[in-house]
């Protein structure tokens, strides 16, 4: 994750503190909020600012040997904008530390000054809901490569039906797994075979860091034998029906261990899901973010899963931007690629 962000700390007294060459400073007894950024990595960032044992380099590297770290605010962003954060935290704050951490920039403060812990205060959680500009700048710059990769997805229709299988079992495994694991694992066993032939502990010995192996190679093997006549894999002939709505349902009712979100997922890669919400972790944490929901469910019944596919079908409307990129774009903004 790249981006801004913003420490909030405590001190429990009234100090002078030296800072740097900033020299000794006078600081009241409060909460203040330190804007920073960080181009590549910034938990990693966060993390060296919770850290006890560190080198000082910054100026809140000082501070922190007085102050309480108490929590802390990120937004994802792909520039530098933690001048603009500073601002709008100005705004609210009750006064600053002049030059604190804006030696190399335009602004007077880095460092802001409240009398209330600002993570309390309504106005302060505002600040970081993400802005819609910000995600309209990166579809405008993945624009074309999501476009391309549902293209791709769009001619795999062509493609024989053990392709399209292959492609249903890696929709399989993909729940609590990374997409890139479960890919791997599914192109090792279709190109020896086992994935065709194997048995249930031949397909789970190749599920390497695919996670619940066992049950994913007892799906994967249902599946196959459901879709198996005479012999060969037959699936485009059982699913080659118009409605993708009515796909779905016949998915989510015939192979074991595929629901809504692998069903749905399944068919956008294989070009007959674009108008399908794919509600991965992924994609729940970025409606949340952007305030299209109001909380992440802890179980995504059928009936939740129409529900907020209906409110992210909404939001691509108003942001213009059609559904399957849509996915497509906050799955990136999430992975950093632009994958399946």
């Amino acid at each position: 994750m790249k981006g801004i962000y913003c420490l909030v700390t405590y001190l429990n007294k009234s100090e002078r503190i030296k800072i740097a060459r900033l020299g000794y400073i006078p600081f009241k007894r409060g909460y203040y909020c330190y804007i920073g950024s960080a181009m590549t990595n910034l938990e990693k960032r966060v993390e060296r600012h919770y850290s006890k044992k560190k080198k000082r380099f910054w100026h809140i590297d000082y501070f922190l040997n007085h102050a309480k770290l108490i929590g802390f605010k990120a937004l994802e962003m792909t520039s530098r904008e933690e001048c603009w954060l500073a601002d709008q935290i100005r705004k609210i704050s009750d006064g600053e530390i002049r030059r604190f951490g804006s030696t190399d920039c335009g602004c007077s403060s880095h460092l802001q000054y409240f009398k209330k812990n600002p993570l309390k205060l309504r106005r302060f959680s505002r600040i970081f809901k993400p802005r819609l500009e910000d995600l309209l700048k990166s579809y405008a710059s993945k624009k074309i490569a999501i476009k391309k990769r549902l293209l791709e997805f769009r001619e795999m229709w062509k493609e024989p039906d053990e392709r399209i299988f292959a492609e249903l079992c890696f929709c399989i495994c993909t729940p609590q797994s990374r997409a890139r694991v479960c890919s791997n694992a599914i192109e090792r066993m279709k190109r020896i075979g086992i994935l065709f032939r194997g048995d249930e502990e031949d397909i789970r010995r190749y599920l390497i860091g695919v996670r619940f192996p066992r049950n994913k190679a007892r799906y994967i093997v249902n599946a196959r034998n459901f879709l198996t006549r005479r012999g060969d894999v037959v699936l485009k002939g059982k699913i080659g029906f118009a409605d993708p709505i009515r796909v779905r349902d016949w998915l989510v009712k015939n192979i074991k261990g595929v629901g809504y979100k692998e069903a749905s997922h399944f068919l956008r890669n294989i070009g007959l899901g674009e108008k399908l919400a794919i509600l991965d972790r992924h994609i729940l944490k970025n409606l949340l973010r952007y305030g299209i929901i109001k909380d992440i469910p802890k179980t995504l019944t059928p009936k939740k899963y129409l529900e907020i596919e209906k409110k992210m079908r909404r939001f691509s409307k108003r942001m213009d931007i059609p559904l399957a990129e849509l996915d497509l774009l906050l799955w990136s903004e999430e992975t950093g690629e632009i994958f399946k």
